[in-house]
């Protein structure tokens, strides 16, 4: 049946190590009494040869993305024998305490792309070029010392007229930066969730033509087969 290999698939034995580990979700209609938005919860692992591997979904029900759920698919993940990771990279930062409570050695990349979005959708329209300008001085630094020196600039040139923005730029600054501190040639795949969200573009554009899901089996079932 097609619920047992779902089932096999899901709570199969992972590597032991993982160059990084991209965690995102997205939310799909259900069917449980009445129909709700789900988060389906996703991981990707890159294996120190640059093989992709989908290590799984989860779902939670209708209570929307939390940092609890988060953590219990970091721990699911180690109880399937994950050991070692470099770097887990997502976009929420409720993921960094889940990563530093079960993965210690692991490090925590959080998503620029998204976070730079998220900063210029919140400034006028008339600062959004030239503050764009400034965070890409941050990101594409080439060193970390020259990235916090840029942050400086920023901090110097907008805390007055953002200062939530740049607080929280300086605050992320260690999760923000943390690609930095690997090989060059592999940095544009560590500061953003990309490859991640390629797979949950298809994801969404083969389940478009399922408004509701029937329930949570019909849902697994899809995105099982989608995902493998």
């Amino acid at each position: 049946m097609i619920e047992d290999e779902v089932k096999e698939w899901r709570n199969r034995p992972l590597a032991r190590e993982y160059y990084a580990i991209y965690l995102d979700g997205t939310f799909l209609s259900v069917r449980r009494g009445k129909a709700a938005k789900e988060p389906v919860y996703l991981a990707l692992g890159i294996r120190p040869d640059g093989r992709r591997e989908v290590l799984g979904f989860w779902l939670f029900g209708a209570e929307g993305e939390s940092a609890r759920n988060w953590r219990q698919v970091v721990r699911e993940l180690w109880e399937r024998g994950v050991r070692v990771v470099k770097l887990f990279e997502s976009v929420l930062p409720g993921i960094e305490e889940a990563v530093r409570e079960i993965f210690p050695s692991s490090k925590w990349q959080l998503c620029v792309l998204h976070t730079v979005r998220d900063s210029l959708a919140k400034v006028r329209k008339k600062d959004r070029e030239a503050l764009a300008q400034d965070l890409k001085a941050i990101y594409r630094a080439d060193t970390v010392k020259q990235a916090h020196r840029a942050l400086r600039e920023l901090e110097e040139k907008w805390a007055g007229k953002y200062p939530e923005l740049v607080a929280k730029w300086l605050d992320k600054s260690h999760a923000l930066l943390e690609f930095l501190n690997h090989p060059k040639g592999i940095r544009a795949y560590l500061y953003t969730t990309n490859q991640l969200e390629r797979l949950i573009k298809e994801l969404k554009r083969r389940t478009k033509v399922v408004e509701v899901f029937c329930g949570p089996k019909a849902l697994e079932k899809l995105v099982y087969l989608v995902l493998v």
